[in-house]
């Protein structure tokens, strides 16, 4: 049987986003909690605080989930057409072990 070499050629992916000044804001304004002093009073304001914290949070962790989502799809496609290629490859071998 003659070779054949399936080329594939890969170009790495980007994704932009401003880590640093991200990570700067987020210290500055969340360097208020470290400062405060919560009681029993408080209580109720401290909840709704970190309600709003995780709120947060989520929104940014959902966007990261869209965002390897949408960079995923041109591996998914690759990775489905690579199975068809496997499965050819199958036919034979399980002939001949048969």
């Amino acid at each position: 049987m003659e070779t054949y070499e399936v080329k594939v050629t890969q170009q790495a992916g980007s994704i932009a986003c401003d880590f640093e000044g991200a990570k700067a804001y987020l210290k500055e304004q969340l360097a208020i909690y470290s400062r405060m002093v919560f009681t029993e009073d408080t209580k109720k304001s401290a909840k709704e605080m970190v309600a709003e914290l995780r709120k947060q949070k989520k929104a940014f962790s959902d966007r990261v989930s869209e965002v390897k989502k949408e960079y995923m799809i041109p591996f998914e496609q690759f990775s489905s057409q690579a199975q068809e290629l496997y499965m050819l490859y199958d036919e034979p071998i399980g002939f001949i072990n048969a």
